[in-house]
């Protein structure tokens, strides 16, 4: 009677908030950027919208405006103020028509949430432009996409108004080179859809992993919200006791509260609220800037609504906590989620995942997700990397077959109760940063169980740096940046090929090209006389490239990656 009680009040206060809702509830979203194979740029928009509002018009209505002086140009030399956006309605389908729904299992509590009943859940929408040839020079100040969404932002508990809600993002000189063409940033991408619903007095948390397949470094810090117009979004203000550094309450509204936190280098969100009751929602933005040479570049941020519900509690009046991840690592004593590897040599970490609640004689089914720019598809040792041309990211051994998750794009480990495997890395010299120094790259770990309604969810976040190795040095020819010669007087495309590939230098010039592959062997060179269109051929492996290019008449050299497909 007690289980069923505090199930029923959860349930009459969720129809109180959907019956308060304003139509149309826009929660927010994030724009992105990525080259294709000829140099032209394809924007992506992701735009969350809660289940309980009037339909969203997924159609090719939409467009992202571009702010700045002077504007890009495309290839007929007209400056482009606005970029046409169109449905990405395969992807859609793919993920369920969009919905984040809860993968839990009904049979241990009498409630299940769905979008279709209109539940207080979360619907992604996609949107891609087609190819875009874009040309020019951002000022220092960069060029600002915007995306105005049709309707308004809903009252929200942290913020004193409503509005008409935009969401940004940022294009900004490259280090290297004074014009944008061909395409060779990639904005940042985040790797998995944010979470929505969280319980009250629990420990919460959330990973805004991205993948940059530039190899740029990364760091996140917390933003502000904005609203309408889109020429000049103005900062929506914050409700006493809060700000953008302090999204959720703190211990101001309860002394158990724990204050937002994010990790400015792997994006590990962790907070907790125990004040009020019933349903409490609270905006935030993560901003993900990325930098190349120390030089920014790149700004995308994700703007999202959490929700803080007090949960039922399990069958057994229990309260149903979070899967745990073991440290897999000791140092000094203590356990730890960080370590080095060097160069040549192999890394392991054992990955295990404990869940202690059970409900109807047994242990719930318990799930684990790696997120990774390092991480092979499927998890697998014949698994392809995710950033082409490279062949040294991490597998996972494990005596479990992973899964393919519809709903997220991404595999998954499945098992009651407990689940794990072994990570497995040798990094090579491309895993070094470009001029040989320590990198450090991260490998995210979702886990949660299946109970309903909200299965409990945790995250923790591996990070491994990678170290030269003084007894094996590698050759540190591998710098994209270029030496003598600015890279940007030299046009190389199409980046990624096919084996085939085009360098456009200024004026004619007597050159000599070296190709070396990512252990710095030389592996073909070849002389140019006065030539100032030259067409190379890679090695037949494909794989990353190195291209060292001689001027034989002033001696300077110039240094640029490219990637074999």
């Amino acid at each position: 009677m007690k289980t069923l009680l505090s199930s029923l009040t959860f349930f009459i206060s969720l129809l109180l908030v959907v019956q308060q809702a304003n139509a149309g509830h826009i929660l927010g979203g994030e724009i992105t950027w990525e080259c294709d194979t000829n140099g032209a740029y394809i924007f992506k928009l992701k735009v969350y919208r809660d289940c309980n509002g009037i339909p969203f018009p997924f159609d090719n209505s939409h467009s992202l405006e571009v702010f700045g002086t002077p504007l890009p140009r495309n290839a007929q030399n007209q400056a482009v103020s606005s970029i046409a956006l169109l449905p990405d309605s395969g992807k859609w389908l793919a993920r369920n028509n969009g919905q984040l729904n809860m993968d839990c299992n009904a049979s241990g509590s009498s409630l299940t949430f769905s979008c279709s009943n209109g539940d207080i859940l979360v619907q992604e929408f996609y949107f891609q432009s087609a190819p875009i040839p874009l040309q020019g020079t951002p000022s220092s100040q960069g060029w600002d996409l915007v995306w105005t969404a049709p309707c308004c932002r809903p009252n929200i508990s942290n913020l004193t108004m409503s509005g008409g809600l935009v969401v940004r993002a940022k294009m900004l000189p490259n280090p290297n080179r004074s014009t944008i063409a061909p395409c060779i940033d990639n904005s940042p991408r985040f790797q998995e859809a944010p979470e929505f619903l969280f319980c009250r007095g629990l420990d919460a948390s959330d990973v805004f992993t991205t993948m940059d397949v530039d190899g740029d470094s990364l760091s996140y810090s917390f933003g502000r919200v904005y609203n309408t117009p889109a020429s000049n979004p103005t900062p929506v203000p914050y409700a006493m006791g809060y700000n953008y550094n302090n999204p959720t309450p703190d211990q101001s509204f309860h002394p158990n509260n724990v204050s937002a936190s994010l990790n400015p280098s792997n994006g590990l969100l962790s907070f907790k609220v125990n004040n009020d009751s019933g349903i409490l929602d609270y905006a935030l933005a993560v901003k993900v800037e990325s930098y190349r040479e120390g030089i920014k570049n790149a700004e995308v941020i994700r703007e999202l609504l959490i929700y803080i519900f007090d949960c039922p509690t399990m069958v057994n009046n229990a309260v149903n906590q979070a899967p745990t991840i073991a440290p897999p690592f000791s140092s000094g004593g203590a356990f730890t989620f960080k370590d080095s590897v060097q160069v040549g040599n192999y890394f392991s970490a054992n990955i295990n995942v404990t869940d202690t609640n059970a409900f109807n004689y047994g242990g719930q089914e318990v799930s684990l997700q790696i997120l990774s720019d390092q991480i092979k598809e499927g998890y697998t040792f014949q698994g392809n990397c995710p950033i082409p041309g490279d062949t040294s990211c991490a597998y996972v051994f494990s005596g479990i077959t992973p899964v393919l998750n519809p709903t997220t794009g991404h595999y998954e480990y499945k098992q009651n109760s407990v689940v794990g495997g072994s990570l497995r890395w040798a990094p090579d010299c491309s895993d070094l940063g470009p001029n040989g120094e320590p990198k450090t790259y991260y490998f995210a770990l979702k886990t949660t169980d299946d109970y309903c309604p909200i299965p409990a969810v945790s995250y923790e976040v591996l990070e491994v740096t990678v170290l030269p190795n003084p007894n094996n040095p590698c050759q540190q020819i591998t710098s994209i940046a270029s030496r003598d010669l600015e890279v940007e007087e030299i046009r190389t495309y199409p980046n990624p090929s096919q084996g085939e590939l085009n360098l456009q230098l200024p004026s004619p010039e007597s050159i000599e090209i070296k190709v070396r592959n990512i252990q710095g062997s030389l592996l073909q060179s070849s002389t140019y006389s006065k030539k100032q269109n030259i067409q190379l051929s890679l090695p037949s492996e494909t794989g990353v490239y190195f291209l060292e290019i001689i001027y034989q008449n002033s001696g300077k050299r110039s240094f640029t990656k490219v990637v074999k497909q």
